[in-house]
C-alpha cells in the first residue's frame, strides 16, 4: 500500500508469500500502519485481520 498516493492492493498470495520468506529468513515484519493504510484494510489497524505467528 501507498500512504499519500492512494491505495495499491497486493495481489493475491503476496503477504502468504512475504510470510513464507520472513519465517526463512528467520526476520520479523513491523509495519507502520499510519504510514502503510490506516483505515484501508476494511479494518482501522491491517494487522487485526493479519494473522501473526511470533512463536
Amino acid at each position: 500500500m501507498l500512504g499519500t498516493g492512494g491505495i495499491t492492493p497486493p495481489p493475491e498470495g503476496y503477504w502468504e508469500a512475504i510470510q513464507a520468506m520472513l519465517k526463512k529468513h528467520d526476520v520479523l515484519l513491523i509495519a507502520d500502519e499510519v504510514i502503510t493504510g490506516f483505515g484501508r484494510t476494511g479494518s482501522m489497524f491491517g494487522s487485526s485481520i493479519m494473522a501473526s505467528n511470533l512463536t
